[in-house]
């Protein structure tokens, strides 16, 4: 049983670091979100808005055009139905009542997006007997890859 163990972890190795790279697509996007929104418990303003990540690419920093506004959000990867790339760049928000979570990234730049972790306050609401969050989706621009090298 222990020599079957080895094996599979051994055939798993090649799979796991295969998938690593496309996991840690960077992505920067940028996008006019029409309505207040709550990323972890932080509330967001509307506006104009870059999602990026850099280096650690399982923190996303999404902040306003004039960086007024600012929140790091730790997320993982997240593929698509099909395995296949997005068509459209584009913010996915779950919405209870009038209040809106930013939930996922999707860039059409890149094969996985990113999911966010729900807040303690979302995983209360989502829990709460009638409430029922409805997908709302705010199409995005692809910005492409940033140079992160400094010189």
């Amino acid at each position: 049983m222990v020599k079957k163990l080895h094996v599979f972890v051994l055939l798993c190795i090649p799979v796991v670091t295969a998938a690593l790279p496309l996991a840690a697509q960077p992505i920067h996007v940028t996008a006019t979100i029409p309505f207040e929104f709550y990323v972890g418990d932080r509330t967001m303003p509307a506006g104009e808005y870059t999602v990026s990540n850099g280096i650690e690419t399982n923190v996303l920093s999404i902040r306003t055009r004039d960086s007024r506004a600012v929140v790091n959000a730790t997320s993982m990867p997240r593929r698509t139905a099909d395995g296949g790339t997005p068509a459209e760049t584009l913010l996915l928000f779950r919405r209870y009542g009038n209040e809106y979570y930013l939930n996922e990234i999707w860039s059409s730049a890149a094969p996985f997006g990113r999911e966010l972790l729900k807040s303690r306050t979302e995983r209360e609401l989502s829990k709460s007997a009638g409430v029922r969050p409805h997908s709302v989706f705010v199409l995005a621009q692809d910005r492409g890859v940033r140079n992160t090298v400094r010189r």
